[in-house]
């Protein structure tokens, strides 16, 4: 517990540990507060029995708003830190590569195999990606530039 509060980096894999709950707790968890509860206030809720009563709408409404919030926040949050809150991330973004350095930073023990397994480099300097962040994968697409934005897409 003392590492978590020491201001350094934790050893991590290929996901940290910000990556990790971001997904767990804020995509998919909250993900499924806000659909359960919306089909509560929503009355599709087949496979149960429940009374749709005034203290129900309101309890399920609260529930709805406050993990829409709490969500909201924290996408605020990835996109600040995914952006201009660390250094280099927009570009490991677009070009797939991260300097070796905030890669040793962020992914310790991600950076430590890659180098130990000797894998060729097409860099000197940065270390492949396999992952790119979705949004930018989607955006990027052929489909999504073709479409009906005029080929004003993020490419």
């Amino acid at each position: 517990m003392e590492e978590f509060f020491s201001g350094k980096h934790i050893p991590a894999g290929f996901f940290n540990f910000g990556e990790k709950f971001w997904f767990w707790f804020g995509m998919t968890f909250l993900g499924l507060v806000i659909s359960g509860s919306g089909f509560v206030l929503d009355m599709i809720l087949p496979f149960m029995t429940l009374e749709y009563t005034r203290g129900t709408m309101q309890i399920a409404n609260i529930i709805h708003s406050s993990a829409a919030i709490l969500m909201t926040a924290m996408t605020m949050g990835h996109i600040y830190i995914g952006t201009i809150g660390s250094q280099g991330s927009i570009d490991g973004m677009k070009t797939g590569y991260v300097d070796a350095t905030g890669a040793k930073e962020h992914h310790e023990i991600w950076y430590n195999k890659v180098n130990k397994e000797g894998q060729s480099h097409e860099k000197d300097h940065c270390f492949y990606i396999l992952r790119i962040c979705l949004c930018y994968s989607f955006c990027s697409s052929p489909a999504v530039n073709s479409g009906s934005t005029g080929g004003s897409g993020f490419s």
